[in-house]
């Protein structure tokens, strides 16, 4: 017989139990579980960085330890900003002409959950809100690569929040689910992010069904962990968009 666990902490345990790889082996691990919910995981994290008007807030793992833990309505607000588009219609010139058109997604788009639920998320290019449908404006590439720049933002905004007062160390950053497999996303959020190692789990069994099923088989040699490295984005005026971007959360 054995326990069940959430989700998200299904998807922490296989990096907990594997310690042959140099993901498990860094000093600081952040797991991002993305779906409709994006879920941070930062074992090691210092506790008093959390912040409940954030939705931040401390989990336990399978093995008892606090976990601090933030997170966001990724999956939603994602289909919201991709409105009808497909997740990867968008190209690096696509992000290249938000940033050079000042093109900005702010929170939020799901208000169930989140560190910014009681707003209403807008889009605004250059001086000017745009109302109504996105489709007037954007198009399907443009909608595809906000949605990527968004989430990508707002995950590191949150990753920075997570290890706030922690001393500099090796970091390590790890995505799960179906940002995994977003390029865009992937590349945005290690620009934003150069203290830390991202990689991308190319694994063919979803990350929690990979971990429940390590649970069974805790004391055994944990599996591959079948990460691949992420390669940051060369994107012009990234860093003073970002800086912008955060100027108004």
């Amino acid at each position: 017989m054995h326990a069940g666990v959430h989700d998200s902490n299904a998807c922490l345990a296989r990096y907990l139990n594997a310690p042959q790889d140099p993901a498990a082996q860094a000093e600081a691990l952040t797991v991002v579980s993305s779906g409709t919910w994006t879920v941070l995981m930062a074992p090691g994290a210092p506790t008093a960085s959390l912040q409940a008007g954030l939705d931040m807030l401390g989990n336990v793992d399978v093995l008892g330890r606090a976990t601090p833990t933030a997170r966001f309505m990724g999956g939603r607000e994602f289909a919201v900003l991709l409105e009808g588009a497909t997740p990867d219609a968008g190209s690096l010139a696509d992000l290249q002409q938000l940033i050079d058109s000042q093109t900005f997604a702010w929170p939020t788009f799901a208000r169930q959950g989140g560190p910014f639920m009681d707003r209403d998320g807008w889009v605004q290019r250059g001086e000017q809100r745009l109302p109504g449908a996105l489709a007037h404006w954007l198009n399907p590439g443009e909608r595809s690569a906000l949605a990527a720049l968004y989430c990508a933002q707002l995950t590191a905004w949150l990753v920075q929040r997570l290890w706030q007062g922690d001393a500099p160390r090796a970091r390590t950053l790890v995505v799960e689910g179906p940002l995994a497999h977003n390029p865009l996303y992937l590349s945005v959020l290690q620009a934003l992010l150069p203290e830390h190692r991202c990689h991308a789990s190319s694994d063919a069994m979803e990350g929690t069904a990979r971990g429940a099923w390590l649970l069974s088989r805790w004391h055994a040699a944990g599996g591959p962990l079948f990460l691949s490295p992420v390669q940051a984005c060369a994107l012009r005026g990234l860093d003073v968009y970002h800086a912008q971007w955060m100027g108004e959360l």
